[in-house]
C-alpha cells in the first residue's frame, strides 16, 4: 500500500467571521506603553491594497497579574463582551521567571482560569499568550533571593519556558515575542528593544511585538507591513526580516495551525482506490469533490475511481465556528498506484476577500492580474495573497517553477 502524506497547510484556515478581526489585549504596561494594540491595528492595515482591518481593545493597568485580572471589572466586563476573534494575555513581567513553586500557584492557575472565561464567553475565540522577555540586564530586586533572574539569558529563559506551558497547558496560540527579542538582540546588536529603564519597550521592541502578532493572528508575512510608525525604515525592515525568520516561518512551534484539517491518502492495491483518513481533531464537516462526478460528505472517505487518469481532488470544510476552507489537488492514477499527488492550492473565502494559500511550494511564487501586472513578488513558502471581492468572479495567473497557472475565484 502506497502512503501519501498530505496537510492543508498553515496559513488555510484562520477565516474571519467579521470584516475586520476583533482583538481584545489584556494585560499592563508592556502591553500599553506605545500603545501595543492600536501599533498592531495599524500594522494590519498596512499590508495589501486595502489593509486588514484590525479593531482592538485593551485592559493594562500597570502592574496587574493574571490573578488580577481574573476580577478587574474592566477586563471581565470586556471579556464577557464576547465576538472577539483572539484575546491576548500577558502577565506581569516578573512573575512567571520566578521559582517553579510560586508560578504554579500564582500565575498557572490564573491564566487557566481568564482561558476559561475567554472560552466561556465565546467558545469560538482563541487565546494568545503574549511571551514577554528578560530585563535588559537582569532582575536586580530579585537577584539575591532568585539567582537565576540575575541577568538577561536567565530570567528571558525562564519568561520563554513558562508562557510555552502556559499555551500548551490551555491548548492556546503563543505569540513569541520574547523569542524574537532575543533574535534581534543577538542579530541586530544595534537595536534597542528597551526604553531607558531596561524593563519596559522602546517603540522598536512594540513594533516587534506588532509583527509578531501580526503572524500568528492573520496567519500572514509581517514582512508585507508597510506600516513603520515613526521608525527609521532600515530599523522597521530589520524587525519585520526578524520577525518572518522567528515568527512566521515556525508557526506550527508557536501552536498557529494545529488544530487545522489534516489528512491521510492512502491507496489500495490495485491503485485506484484512495482512502482519506482524516486526522483533523477539531469539528470540521467535509465535503469532498474526487474529480470523476463523485462526491462525499463521509469524513474519512473511501472511493474508487472507474479508471485511470489525472484527477482533480478537493474538498470544502466548515467548522461549529464557521471557518471554512477548500483545498485543491491533481492527482494522476495509475492501475498499479499514484504517479503523481501535488498541492495545488487552498483558498480562505473571508469576509471582504479571498486568501489564496501558496504555502506547500518550496519555489517563489509571482502572483499577476490578466494585464500582466506584478501584484506580488517573491511570496516565500507559507504565504498568502489576498485579493479583495470586487462583485464580479476575478480571475488571477500566477506562476510557479516557470510554469503559469490560472485561478478563478467568485463572488462567493
Amino acid at each position: 500500500m502506497k502512503k501519501i502524506v498530505f496537510c492543508a497547510g498553515l496559513v488555510c484556515f484562520a477565516n474571519l467571521l467579521h470584516a475586520q478581526t476583533r482583538v481584545l489585549f489584556i494585560g499592563n504596561s508592556y502591553t500599553a506603553v506605545n500603545n501595543l494594540p492600536q501599533l498592531t491595528a495599524d500594522c494590519a492595515l498596512s499590508i495589501g491594497f486595502a489593509g486588514m482591518p484590525m479593531e482592538v481593545a485593551s485592559s493594562t493597568p500597570g502592574g496587574t497579574t493574571f490573578q488580577m485580572h481574573t476580577t478587574n471589572a474592566t477586563s471581565q466586563s470586556l471579556i464577557n463582551q464576547g465576538n472577539w476573534d483572539y484575546v491576548v494575555l500577558q502577565e506581569q513581567s516578573q512573575l512567571p521567571s520566578f521559582p517553579d513553586a510560586q508560578v504554579a500557584a500564582e500565575c498557572f492557575p490564573f491564566a487557566a482560569t481568564l482561558n476559561e472565561q475567554i472560552l466561556a464567553a465565546d467558545s469560538c475565540a482563541e487565546t494568545i499568550f503574549y511571551m514577554t522577555w528578560g530585563r535588559q540586564n537582569g532582575d536586580a530586586s530579585n537577584c539575591a533571593s532568585w539567582p537565576p533572574v540575575c541577568t538577561y539569558e536567565g530570567m528571558d529563559s525562564l519568561l520563554n519556558l513558562r508562557y510555552r506551558q502556559m499555551a500548551i497547558d490551555n491548548h492556546a496560540i503563543l505569540s513569541p515575542v520574547g523569542a524574537l527579542w532575543k533574535y534581534i538582540r543577538t542579530t541586530y546588536p544595534e537595536i534597542n528593544l528597551y526604553s531607558a529603564d531596561g524593563s519596559h519597550p522602546s517603540l522598536e521592541g512594540s513594533y516587534a511585538a506588532a509583527c509578531s502578532m501580526i503572524a500568528v493572528m492573520l496567519r500572514t508575512d509581517p514582512y508585507l507591513i508597510t506600516y513603520s510608525s515613526t521608525l527609521d525604515p532600515s530599523v522597521a525592515e530589520k524587525i519585520k526580516l526578524a520577525a518572518q525568520e522567528v515568527v512566521f516561518n515556525n508557526l506550527t512551534e508557536w501552536h498557529v495551525g494545529e488544530y487545522d484539517p489534516a489528512v491521510l491518502v492512502n491507496t489500495t492495491s490495485n491503485g485506484l482506490t484512495l482512502q482519506l483518513d482524516n486526522q483533523s481533531v477539531s469539528s470540521w464537516n467535509f465535503t469532498w469533490d474526487f474529480g470523476d462526478g463523485n462526491t462525499s460528505t463521509d469524513f474519512s472517505p473511501q472511493h474508487t475511481y472507474a479508471n485511470a487518469g489525472v484527477y482533480s481532488l478537493s474538498y470544502s470544510a466548515i467548522d461549529a465556528c464557521g471557518k471554512t476552507s477548500q483545498g485543491y489537488w491533481e492527482i494522476q492514477l495509475l492501475d498499479n498506484g499514484v504517479s503523481e499527488f501535488e498541492k495545488k492550492y487552498v483558498v480562505r473565502n473571508l469576509e471582504n476577500e479571498f486568501a489564496v494559500d501558496f504555502s506547500s511550494f518550496a519555489s517563489d511564487i509571482q502572483v499577476y492580474d490578466l494585464t500582466g501586472r506584478l501584484l506580488s513578488a517573491s511570496l516565500q513558502n507559507q504565504s498568502t495573497f489576498y485579493v479583495k471581492k470586487s462583485g464580479t468572479p476575478q480571475i488571477i495567473q500566477f506562476k510557479m517553477n516557470g510554469i503559469t497557472n490560472h485561478l478563478l475565484l467568485g463572488i462567493e
